[in-house]
């Protein structure tokens, strides 16, 4: 019978290297999808906060010209209003405090007089 004698050959520098080369090129493919996914989740989470905030902006926008209609425009004002079923008008003179610069209510106000009768009335109930 005759022996195999390629059987004990080292192996050459080439197979080495296409083996290496093969290895190296999986791990690379395989960062590279691990990084491409990640960068895609980032990029939809960013889309994601750019479109709530336009919306955001958009919704101020909308209130802020609302707003801006009522208050050029009394009846407007009085008709949303009624329409949200609020009572609302203009306050009493004892309803009005006055302030100087510095914060100190002005003295001689009615209102300071009904509003220290309030505060009296508070403080004897507790």
């Amino acid at each position: 019978m005759a022996k195999n004698r390629n059987r004990n050959k080292p192996m050459g520098w080439l197979p080495k290297l296409v083996i290496g080369a093969c290895a190296l090129g999986t791990a690379g493919g395989v960062v590279y999808l691990s990084v491409d996914g990640k960068s895609n989740d980032l990029d939809r989470e960013i889309n994601d906060l750019k479109r709530e905030y336009a919306n955001e902006d958009n919704i101020y926008i909308h209130e802020d010209k609302l707003w801006k209609e009522m208050s050029e425009n009394p009846e407007k004002l009085d008709f949303a209003i009624k329409q949200k079923g609020m009572a609302m008008g203009l306050p009493t003179p004892e309803q009005i405090i006055r302030i100087d610069a510095e914060g100190v209510p002005l003295p001689g106000q009615p209102s300071m007089k009904h509003y220290q009768k309030l505060i009296s009335e508070y403080m004897v109930g507790r």
